[in-house]
């Protein structure tokens, strides 16, 4: 199950980071009108950190997990967690900067 869950969110890291991109693009061409995809994708981490958060805990309860590793993980996605927290940051700005300049 870890593993799976590993693979989905790396790939919803990516994804998220692949808002941000765009909605940089988008503020540097001029054409941003709303950034409500950074929303989306922060929460989407949010969710698969509280969602692997309790797997991880359900399997060192269980003894079929090493601790230490699941702690290092836990560790991880809550900087991923917080690399979304800086999205959102930086997905405010630049609305306050293009949007509401406009």
């Amino acid at each position: 199950m870890l593993r799976y869950m590993v693979s989905v969110d790396f790939l919803c890291i990516a994804h998220s980071i692949h808002h941000l991109k765009i909605i940089g693009t988008a503020a540097h061409n001029g054409t941003l009108e709303e950034i409500s995809n950074a929303y989306n994708a922060e929460s989407n981490i949010n969710t698969l950190r509280n969602n692997f958060r309790e797997a991880a805990v359900e399997e060192i309860d269980n003894g079929s997990k090493n601790y230490q590793t699941s702690v290092y993980y836990i560790d991880l996605m809550n900087e991923f967690e917080r690399m979304g927290d800086y999205m959102i940051n930086i997905s405010q700005d630049l609305e306050r900067a293009f949007i509401r300049r406009q």
